[in-house]
């Protein structure tokens, strides 16, 4: 149990978050998506667009 708290703590230090920011139609979906491909981690899709779009109805 101690060695399972400990390789938690290990991995949470370990992970990175990347925020990619621009304007619409720039490719960053394509880029995210390769990135997470070549580095072999889940990536998250956008999500703004669509909150936004909800917030309008």
């Amino acid at each position: 149990m101690f060695a399972l708290k400990l390789l938690n703590q290990y991995l949470f230090k370990m992970s990175k978050k990347i925020v990619v920011i621009g304007p619409e139609s720039t490719g960053k979906t394509i880029l995210c998506q390769k990135l997470a491909l070549h580095y072999k981690v889940e990536w998250i899709p956008e999500y703004a667009r669509k909150y936004i779009e909800n917030l309008k109805t």
